[in-house]
């Protein structure tokens, strides 16, 4: 199938979009940029570390790694939303597509939302709209992988109808060596239309 460029206008069509919350704030949701770099680097930092230890795959406190996301942005792999109150980010999404054909269909979706503002619908509304967009990228299912004892995670996602694929006992540790269960979360979404992304480039 031939590119387009159809998920750059979608991008550019829907976004920046200021959104209401239900505490009466607003935040302003649009994809991530290069000029992001260090807004994003501190909204990691804000994170507390045991907890950046166990959930993120990545060092996000490294200004190396941080800066190649906010330099190599290419939404037809990693697609990033941020979420920003007040000139700060606050909350930030991500999708994940693995090129290779036999995954290419399958996003991998991972979200972080800053501890003072968690509790305030945005991370839900953070989640729905990579949802909206998972189509565009080509994807008919999407997969979470969360920590059973994160409060937060697990009921957000069964409230938006994932469902749990499979549980791996002790396969999350954090910083001190304990241990939790990691949890494949999946839900399939509306693929309405075919995407012009095809398989490995």
């Amino acid at each position: 199938m031939a590119e387009t460029n159809y998920l750059s206008i979608v991008l550019t069509r829907d976004y920046p979009r200021t959104v209401a919350l239900a505490d009466g704030g607003e935040v302003v949701i649009r994809p991530l940029q290069a000029a992001d770099e260090a807004a994003l680097l501190a909204f990691f930092h804000a994170i507390p570390a045991p907890e950046r230890l166990r959930v993120f795959r990545d060092n996000v406190v490294d200004p190396v790694v941080v800066g190649s996301w906010c330099r190599e942005i290419d939404p037809r792999r990693v697609l990033s939303l941020v979420a920003v109150e007040g000139g700060q980010i606050v909350a930030d999404v991500s999708l994940h597509r693995d090129p290779r054909f036999i995954k290419s269909h399958v996003g991998e979706l991972r979200l972080a939302v800053a501890p003072a503002d968690r509790h305030r619908g945005i991370g839900r509304r953070m989640v729905l709209e990579a949802l909206d967009l998972a189509p565009h990228l080509g994807l008919a299912w999407v997969d979470v992988e969360a920590v059973s004892d994160d409060s937060d995670a697990e009921p957000l996602l069964r409230e938006l109808d994932f469902l749990e694929a499979g549980r791996l006992p002790g396969h999350a540790r954090d910083i001190t060596g304990a241990t939790a269960d990691l949890v494949l979360f999946t839900r399939r979404v509306d693929p309405s239309f075919e995407s012009d992304i095809g398989g490995e480039e």
